[in-house]
Parts: C-alpha cells; sequence; structure tokens
C-alpha cells in the first residue's frame, strides 16, 4: 500500500463545519447571508479544474446516488431536481458525507444557542457555538446603522437571535451583572462539554483588540453608549474577558481570521490580533486562527511557531474554496508549515456548509498532504513513517487533544 492509500485510510476529524447552517439563519434572522449555496447544487464549469470535477461527480455519486459522468444539459436538471429534493431534510445526506469521506466526527457551528441542532447525531458531531453576541450586548438599532455592509448587519442580527436565547430571563441590571452572565455561561458550555468556542468579530469590525480597562468599559456599558469608537472599546474589553476565560475551563476558540470577508484585507490580516495573543492572560488561551489566515499563511505560521505563544493553532478550513480545487496549490502552504516545524499546530478544517462542500474539501485536502508529504520524502527531508505521522497529527490526532472529542 503506498503512501497516498495510507493517507486516504486515515478518518478525518473536520473541527469547522456549517451543517443545517441556512436553517440557523432563517430561524434567527429570517435571512440567510449565503443564498447561492441553497438555490442549486454545486455544478462543475469550464473553468473548473480537473481534480475539482472528479470530486464533484464523486460527490454526486456518493450523496446523490448520481453515476453520470457527463454534465450535459439533461444530467443538469436530473442532478439539481434530487439535490433539491433532500433540502427539507439534509441531515440523512450529511451522513453519507462521514462515510464517504472517512470522517469519524465534525465539529458543528451553531449561530443561535448552545444545542446542537436536534437532527445531528451527537455521535458524528461536537458543538461549537459562536458567541460573538456576548460582545454587543446593548441596544444596536444605531451602531447596525455604521457596520461596513449588509451581510455584517446579517451578523449582528443573528449575535442579538444568540444572546436573546442564552440569556433567558435573567435580570441584568449592571456590567458586573453581566459578567458574572458571561462567567456562567463559559461554566455551562464547559459542562456541555461543548468542542470549542466560535467568533466571527473579523467579518464585521477590525481584529485588532486594545487594553481597555474595567472602568471605562463599565461607564460605557451602563450609559449605553454604541457610537462606533467608543462601543468597539467595550468590545475590545469583553473579548479579553471572554477569551482569558475561556483558559479557565481549556475550552478553545476559534477566531475567523484573514481574508474570506466582506471588508478589507486591511482590517482582517491575523497579525492585527498579534499584541493581544501574547498578553500575559490570553497567552494561557487555546486560540485557533481559523483559515490559516489566508492569504496571510506566513504570518500565521511564524505567530503559532514562537516559544512563548504555545497555545496558537492553525486550522485549514475554506481552502476548497480560496484554492479553487486546486490540491497542488495547498502544497505550498502545508510544506511551508511542515518545514517550520508545525505540525503539531495544525488541524484540518472545511468550513463546508453543503454536503458537497464538506466532501469535496475532504477528498481535495487529502491529495493536498499526499502531495506536500510526498514532495519532502522525494527532498530527502522525512521517511515515509515520519510523513504518516505528521498525516495524523494534521488530520486528527492534533484536533482530538485540543477539542477532546
Amino acid at each position: 500500500m503506498g503512501l497516498r492509500e495510507k493517507i486516504n485510510e486515515i478518518k478525518i476529524i473536520d473541527d469547522h463545519i456549517h451543517a443545517l447552517d441556512d436553517v440557523q439563519w432563517i430561524t434567527g434572522t429570517g435571512s440567510y447571508p449565503w443564498p447561492q449555496n441553497l438555490g442549486s447544487v454545486q455544478f462543475p464549469n469550464p473553468l473548473t479544474t480537473i481534480t475539482q470535477r472528479e470530486a464533484l461527480f464523486t460527490a454526486y455519486r456518493e450523496l446523490y446516488d448520481f453515476h453520470e459522468t457527463d454534465m450535459t444539459p439533461e444530467n443538469k436538471e436530473r442532478i439539481n431536481a434530487i439535490y433539491l429534493s433532500t433540502l427539507k431534510d439534509e441531515s440523512p445526506v450529511f451522513e453519507k458525507v462521514f462515510k464517504a469521506g472517512n470522517i469519524e466526527c465534525a465539529i458543528e457551528v451553531n449561530q443561535d444557542s448552545l444545542e446542537l441542532p436536534e437532527k445531528l447525531d451527537p455521535k458524528l458531531y461536537k458543538l461549537s457555538p459562536m458567541v460573538d453576541g456576548l460582545i454587543v450586548p446593548l441596544d444596536n438599532t444605531e451602531y447596525g446603522k455604521t457596520l461596513p455592509n449588509d451581510t455584517a448587519r446579517l451578523f449582528l442580527k443573528m449575535y442579538e437571535a444568540f444572546t436573546k436565547n442564552v440569556v433567558g430571563d435573567r435580570k441584568i441590571e449592571s456590567f458586573n451583572d453581566y459578567l458574572k452572565f458571561i462567567d456562567t455561561l463559559l461554566a455551562d458550555i464547559h459542562a456541555r462539554s461543548c468542542a470549542c468556542l466560535k467568533m466571527n468579530f473579523g467579518y464585521w469590525r477590525d481584529l485588532a483588540i486594545d487594553v481597555v480597562s474595567k472602568e471605562e468599559a463599565q461607564q460605557i456599558f451602563e450609559s449605553n453608549d454604541t457610537t462606533p469608537a467608543r462601543y468597539q472599546r467595550l468590545q475590545d474589553y469583553l473579548l479579553r474577558y471572554i477569551i482569558a476565560g475561556t483558559a479557565r475551563y481549556e475550552i478553545p476558540t476559534q477566531i475567523h481570521v484573514g481574508g474570506a470577508v466582506p471588508q478589507s484585507m486591511l482590517v482582517s490580516d491575523p497579525v492585527r490580533l498579534d499584541a493581544f495573543l501574547l498578553l500575559p492572560d490570553i497567552q494561557k488561551a487555546k486560540v485557533v486562527l481559523l483559515h490559516g489566515g489566508y492569504p496571510f499563511t506566513r504570518e500565521t505560521g511564524f505567530m503559532a511557531n514562537r516559544p512563548f505563544a504555545p497555545n496558537i493553532f492553525m486550522d485549514i478550513s475554506q481552502y476548497w474554496h480560496l484554492l479553487y480545487g486546486s490540491p497542488q496549490g495547498l502544497v505550498g502552504t502545508l510544506r511551508g508549515w511542515f518545514e517550520m516545524g508545525l505540525a503539531g499546530k495544525m488541524i484540518y478544517g472545511s468550513d463546508g456548509v453543503t454536503p458537497i462542500k464538506i466532501l469535496t474539501s475532504a477528498i481535495f485536502f487529502r491529495e493536498g498532504l499526499y502531495l506536500a508529504l510526498k514532495g519532502m520524502i522525494d527532498d530527502g527531508m522525512i521517511s515515509e513513517g515520519q510523513a504518516l505521522t505528521m498525516a495524523k497529527m494534521v488530520m486528527r490526532d492534533n484536533a482530538k487533544t485540543l477539542y477532546k472529542i
């Protein structure tokens, strides 16, 4: 059995998926920011790579029992009809993904509560609540108008739905009450054995987080001051309070970083977080920089590589989209990180929203990982045994340890 086949036999842990994402969004906000994911099945186009085309047809076959190999107009209509017929309840199709992709389990981002969606099997899914609502606790009516785009405003509406659900009927009459509520919520998240927290504030504000005193944050909170500059100071304090708090329970925090956001890369570069991550209380917290910070992958690797930043990790999600189905395009990033000695900091994720995207991401990643490791073997850098050890670390072992799966 060759190296490629041995890598294909390793069961994946996917640390970042959005199964039934549209249901959560429509329930929480009445809308969905990516309607293109719902209107039709994913089709190849004239510029689709051969490898991505092959992965798509594998997904059609494994998930929808569609065995044609040409995308004629008639076949296109037929596969799309099959796909649309599954949308009322996609949970059985998502379960097929686990078998077809040789995936052991996945971490599901929940946008609106601390509960795993009831249609998802807890044996296959672990929970990651998205907790950004905790950092925008004031009346956001006027603040929402200052956000950069409609997508950011929709995220804000989703965050408010989360906060409403988790606060419930608790009475919060002061800033100290609110901080106690956050403490209670973190304890609850730990008690529920959630895999991690997810934070998406890079979608709608600068990633940079300043040091803010409790006194200043309390004054902003209790005066209900949502002018952008002042409200961001309160957000900065709460971000530090929450992420420092996760260290007490060893709950990792996933943070969206990099350019795949609907705003300027000037404010989503992971380097914007660097000074914050080096604060003494934050250094104790386990932080996962999502998407490897793409396209800032060298910077992210350097941030995770320093001996005084032992708790910074990188996931490799969304690359099926960012590199347009080219496993070869992933090789440079993976080799760069491996050659920095970062095998213990790298974690596989898909960030898949649809069953096809989760499965094709797994196919794409396995091949990219094989090409990177085979190249290192051919260059005399590592043995095949070392390559398999590194593959297992990235595909599952790091995630099992970090997320306590």
